[in-house]
């Protein structure tokens, strides 16, 4: 269904752009024309969303396809949650979980997969109410009352944590991640008798356990709990059991790695490598180990937190990690991983290469995110027509992406003055394009960081063609949150152009006082009195007499206000 829907939009978008954008087809014909043709752009593109996502299931299905329809929805908010995590955007991974529990509110996997999330967020609280809701619907999800039993623990409510196991298992005493549970907690408070019960239990029900090739899986108790205790965001358990590991069997390149994954959960990041370093000499091409070694690079260097208005981070250990364990064979391959090494590529204007990272991470997984990603990478190349189809395709996998919207605004831009005039149809479809971004929460806080925010350059284009509410509008969206002084002076540098053009006088003088008081240079300074005399000349002739002696006195200091 989603491979049909998706050939479908490309193929609508692609006859529109050969009818109306073949070079000479649309000169000298009128502006009615040219406002009919942008008009019919809008509508198709607005008619074939509507129709690929509400009516056409709405005819064509019937009540066991509304079923369907239903776990569509259900299987894209999961999807578009885990890729917010991804982002590490807890809160819009969480308002997409919400979505699935407000549809479906008695299914308790979907108020565990919620709790998880919120777990992982750290707001332990939120994750409780939400692993009591799945149990409340059903009293013997074993997952929920094992993650209950996993809290219970880490706040030292051993009385309540045993309550929970006992619990779990006899929901389900076939169900050998629960006796590993179990076996786990009963070793932490040192009840032998009820540990080797638990052990002896869990080893007959892995007995009968089966992985998909039919064959019995077999794996220490202490594995299987540190993979569920991660999950759950317990490195104090994690720790517990790979103990109990070593003193077991030894030594292990997966403990190791196991115990790396826990620091780097924790943000321990000397720790983390120090479990990562053991793992590569016990495994000298344990690929994993070397993309969670660029994991803890990229985390410790703050690279979630880079914006465009910020200097660039120290990346060339992340990047060098993350290299290494896509080029040894067998490489290892996720989708953070290429997310984040994009991430990189972008931000230091490795072009080609960031391109090649996502297109390699879209055929292993498409994303909204990745595609986003490759279209900044060709907007950059200059690439517009390829930018604007993968742009589609990121509308395609999540229509409500202000950053998408934002960058449908750029390239739209590009393509409205390719030839040297102004395509108006092209320049509509922008307008059409940054509303959605602005209405969607567009900021400063973006996915894949330039050296100018998604917001800048749409305003500095909307200036250049005359769209001067437009321009302005992005501009103070972008003050809203930008922090950067140089990137506030440049911005209110470009408002107050916006603001002369709307004969928006107030507006215009406050943006000329901000880019004074935040001038790096006497020549900014003065730019930006002289701007204020003429500014104020008309509305208070004592004001701008104020700022013309300033100007003779020549008192310029860096960071000083001005009246």
């Amino acid at each position: 269904m989603h491979e049909f829907k998706a050939k479908l939009k490309q193929s609508v978008a692609m006859m529109i752009r050969e009818q109306f954008k073949q070079p000479g087809n649309l000169g000298g014909q009128s502006p009615e024309a040219a406002k009919m043709i942008s008009d019919l752009n809008a509508v198709l593109k607005d008619e074939i969303n509507a129709l690929l996502y509400a009516e056409f299931p709405a005819k064509k299905l019937g009540s066991d396809q509304d079923t369907d329809a239903l776990q569509l929805m259900l299987d894209k908010e999961k999807q578009l949650a885990e890729e917010a995590e991804i982002n590490l955007d807890f809160g819009k991974a969480t308002v997409h979980l919400n979505r699935r529990v407000v549809a479906v509110p008695k299914d308790a996997q979907l108020w565990y997969d919620l709790g998880s999330v919120v777990v992982r967020s750290g707001d332990i609280a939120k994750a409780q109410e939400c692993f009591r809701q799945a149990v409340t619907v059903d009293p013997t999800h074993v997952a929920s009352l094992l993650a209950f039993g996993i809290l219970m623990t880490v706040r030292d409510k051993f009385s309540e944590a045993d309550k929970f196991f006992k619990e779990a298992v006899s929901a389900s005493p076939a169900h050998v991640l629960a006796w590993s549970c179990a076996v786990l907690f009963y070793d932490l408070e040192s009840r032998d008798l009820e540990r080797r019960t638990a052990l002896k239990q869990m080893d007959t029900a892995q007995k009968k356990e089966k992985n998909p090739a039919g064959k019995v899986t077999k794996r220490s108790p202490y594995v299987r709990s540190s993979q569920f205790c991660l999950e759950m965001g317990s490195t104090q358990m994690v720790e517990r059991a790979m103990t109990q590991e070593l003193h077991r069997i030894g030594d292990s390149e997966e403990l190791q790695v196991t115990l790396g994954r826990a620091y780097l959960m924790n943000r321990q990041f000397e720790k983390c490598r120090q479990h990562l370093q053991a793992a590569l000499q016990l495994e000298k091409k344990s690929t994993v180990s070397m993309t969670l070694m660029g994991h803890s690079h990229y985390m410790e260097q703050r690279w979630p937190d880079h914006r465009a208005d910020m200097p660039l981070p120290p990346f060339k250990e992340a990047m060098a990690f993350y290299d290494k364990a896509l080029n040894t064979k067998p490489p290892n391959t996720e989708v953070l991983q290429y997310i984040r090494l994009a991430r990189i590529q972008i931000a230091i204007k490795k072009i080609a290469e960031a391109a090649d990272t996502l297109k390699k991470c879209i055929n292993m997984q498409p994303s909204a995110t990745a595609w986003l990603g490759r279209a900044i990478a060709l907007t950059m190349q200059e690439d517009y027509d390829r930018a604007e189809e993968a742009l589609q395709e990121a509308v395609i996998l999540d229509d409500h992406n202000a950053e998408v919207w934002g960058m449908t605004a750029i390239v739209a831009l590009h393509q409205s003055t390719a030839d040297g005039g102004l395509y108006q149809p092209k320049a509509d479809e922008a307008v059409r394009a940054i509303n959605r971004a602005l209405k969607g929460g567009l900021g400063t806080k973006e996915t894949f960081p330039t050296s100018e925010f998604i917001l800048q350059q749409a305003g500095v284009m909307f200036l250049k063609i005359g769209h001067y509410d437009d321009a302005a509008a992005a501009f103070r969206r972008a003050l809203s949150s930008a922090q950067g002084s140089e990137a506030i002076f440049n911005l209110n540098k470009s408002l107050a152009e916006c603001c002369t053009a709307l004969n928006d006088i107030p507006s215009m003088i406050e943006a000329h006082r901000k880019c004074g008081e935040l001038a790096t240079t006497k020549a900014d300074w003065e730019a930006a009195v002289r701007a204020l005399i003429k500014a104020t000349e008309q509305q208070s002739k004592a004001q701008s007499k104020k700022y013309s002696e300033l100007l003779k006195k020549d008192v310029w200091t860096q960071g000083a206000a001005l009246p």
